[in-house]
């Protein structure tokens, strides 16, 4: 864990995303998308790409709401500094008009009971997509930057989630001591709550 939270200090990118530990991943992903609109399909395998898609954030209170040429719509709901609320998720399932498909993201997967359309995602699943979209990308800074986004998430997924893991079924809260150092000790307090 020391390593990664090492390796995140030292960051730009990680630093910068700090002001707002969960916005910066959605706004990432959201302007992924808008630009480069295969991207998608690191979110939702069946979602149609041809003809462009709609990419709104905080729309209708979600994270991110993606609409296909057809007027499909598909939410991203980005879990990090918070945790999964069933009923959050029922009221998109039920408010959004043509709901194809809804994710839920997050470190470690959710124990919480979806709805019929919706799926779990954890950060590590969401890079081993992302790295199969670096060459798409136009620019080299676009990609320099998505090849670093990627090993944070997988440093975050490391630091947090083995915390996470490695303290589970048990009242131990040592691992926040070291989380601090990259103000994640939060997050790790909030879900051992």
């Amino acid at each position: 864990m020391s390593d990664s939270i090492g390796n995140l200090k030292k960051s730009v990118v990680f630093n910068l995303m700090l002001g707002n530990k969960e916005l910066s991943h959605s706004n990432f992903w959201a302007f992924l998308i808008g630009e480069y609109n295969d991207i998608a399909r690191v979110f939702f395998d069946d979602i149609d790409v041809g003809g462009k898609l709609s990419v709104k954030r905080e729309k209708n209170h979600t994270d991110i709401l993606i609409t296909d040429k057809y007027g499909n719509n598909y939410i991203i709901e980005n879990k990090l500094k918070s945790l999964p609320n069933e009923t959050q998720l029922n009221n998109y399932t039920n408010q959004i008009k043509n709901l194809k498909a809804g994710l839920l993201t997050g470190v470690i997967k959710s124990n919480l009971k979806l709805p019929d359309n919706w799926k779990y995602m954890t950060y590590k699943e969401i890079t081993s997509k992302l790295c199969n979209y670096i060459n798409i990308l136009e620019t080299t800074t676009e990609k320099v930057v998505l090849e670093e986004y990627i090993e944070i998430l997988n440093h975050i997924e490391e630091s947090l989630g083995n915390a996470i893991k490695q303290t589970e079924g048990v009242w131990d809260l040592s691992p926040s001591h070291e989380l601090s150092k990259i103000r994640f000790h939060d997050l790790f307090l909030k879900y051992k709550g």
